[in-house]
């Protein structure tokens, strides 16, 4: 017997995984059935006393433990893939339900044939079966069982081999009234071969759906490859014009300035007024490119940098350092609180810098004068904890959903300062995201915000990490 064509096509896992897992639940069924044979003749006959033949039942149920050994040894080979898995794995499986049918019968036979109720375990097999192989196959393998149902009750109508006879629960001369065995024998038959019907078209339409998904899920990923692929062909040809953009926009800026400090010669009061006007609009610009030029580095992955043990106390010392001016034009209360050692972390020195760069200056940015500003960061073993918080003028609700969106700012934001990109937020996101961390945000209008992340230390380097090396 062998795989039908529909077998052949690929699912949603792959075939040889599907089948091998299947023999082995099949296994593992068989462990319950051959013990299960045992331990129920012995109580048949030791705790209710009724007369069967344990020694044929005993020894059918060590046998059918024994060869599922073999078949258990057997299965664990068949994990090495070989060119004719699907055939080989077919051809395991049908073995295994014809040596089944052939032990069943057995059962059948010495616990009271035609009339035993052990013949019903029949229709579960023909399910089992029919839930292991494909249609064609699972059909034969139900006309096998079918042909031995049958034989058995003809051979002991037929005295050819002698009935048991369980006394006490069993009549034990049904066997020997045609009108009951063509009676029983055709309800039965059509019972397995229902059975099989029903097992398999469940099992048939499963598998398309199964087809379906894969197909969908192919289609999906597929979808998903080209728009990265589409996104980071964005990313590069951003990062190359906002790069031409930033040099032009640089050297505009450099000659407005020359030009405001009188290197060209004076200037009319209106004249300056205007050269001053345009040179705001280009730092705006210089800016905007600028925050551009850094989104499309951190989402594309090819200008990415190679990394190394940054120390985290001195990237955020170096920012709030170059936010002094700004701190004291504003009379801001900004207060770090730092781990006394060194906190190195493997990353990349511009995407620390940029983050917090970011993070700070936005709490700068938006505080009022004589706010506060408190920037700390913890170490617990393999977490860095970053905590920015200030008594700004906060996020209104409605917002906090979409400030990690490119180019959103809020209303109170844009009264506050006319200029500003909307960029920053996304970039920090996309930094965090990169280490495998996540921003959370908490704020409330007219009170403040806080920022804060973790960032995980790679095991093993917790003494370098804590300054001891």
């Amino acid at each position: 017997m062998r795989l039908n064509e529909r077998e052949k096509v690929p699912g949603i896992i792959p075939l040889e995984e599907e089948l091998i897992s299947r023999i082995e639940w099949f296994i593992k069924l068989r462990w319950l059935a051959g013990g299960g044979v045992v331990v129920a003749s012995w109580m048949m006959e030791s705790l209710l006393h009724i007369p069967i033949p344990v020694v044929p039942l005993y020894f059918i149920g060590g046998l059918i433990l024994l060869y599922n050994v073999f078949f258990w040894i057997y299965a664990r080979k068949l994990r090495r893939p070989t060119p004719d898995s699907l055939v080989v794995f077919a051809r395991f499986a049908n073995l295994q339900i014809i040596i089944d049918w052939l032990a069943l019968i057995f059962i059948v036979h010495f616990s009271g044939g035609i009339e035993s109720p052990v013949i019903f375990y029949f229709i579960f097999h023909v399910i089992f079966s029919t839930f292991l192989l494909s249609p064609r196959p699972s059909y034969l393998q139900t006309s096998l069982a079918v042909l031995l149902i049958i034989l058995l009750p003809i051979l002991e109508y037929h005295q050819v081999i002698p009935h048991v006879n369980i006394s006490g629960i069993l009549t034990g001369n049904l066997y020997r009234n045609p009108l009951y065995l063509s009676g029983f024998l055709f309800f039965f038959v059509s019972t397995l071969y229902i059975s099989a019907y029903l097992t398999s078209s469940i099992t048939n339409k499963l598998r398309d759906r199964e087809k379906e998904l894969k197909t969908l899920k192919d289609e999906l990923e597929e979808a998903y490859h080209k728009l990265e692929k589409s996104d980071a062909a964005k990313s590069e040809f951003v990062v190359m014009v906002t790069h031409e953009l930033r040099s032009h926009l640089s050297a505009i800026e450099s000659i407005l300035g020359l030009f405001i400090e009188g290197y060209a010669g004076d200037l009319l009061d209106e004249q300056r007024k205007l050269i001053r006007r345009i040179e705001q609009r280009a730092h705006f610009l210089l800016g905007l490119v600028n925050d551009l030029l850094h989104l499309a580095r951190v989402k594309a992955e090819k200008f990415k940098k190679e990394k190394a043990k940054i120390n985290l106390r001195e990237i955020v010392e170096r920012v709030t350092s170059s936010l002094q001016t700004r701190v004291k034009s504003k009379r801001l209360n900004l207060q770090i609180d730092l781990p006394p050692s060194s906190v190195m972390f493997w990353s990349n020195e511009d995407d620390m810098q940029l983050l917090f760069s970011n993070l700070i200056g936005n709490s700068v940015k938006y505080t009022p004068s004589g706010g506060s500003i408190l920037v700390k960061m913890t170490k617990e073993n393999l977490q860095i904890k970053i905590e920015i918080s200030d008594t700004g003028i906060g996020i209104p609700e409605e917002d906090l959903s979409k400030i990690f969106e490119e180019f959103y700012r809020a209303e109170n934001a844009k009264k506050m300062e006319r200029e500003g990109t909307g960029l920053g937020l996304p970039i920090v996101k996309r930094i965090v995201e990169t280490y495998e961390g996540e921003v959370k945000v908490k704020s409330q209008v007219g009170k403040g915000t806080t920022f804060s992340f973790d960032l995980t230390m790679e095991e093993g380097t917790s003494n370098y990490l804590e300054g001891k090396v």
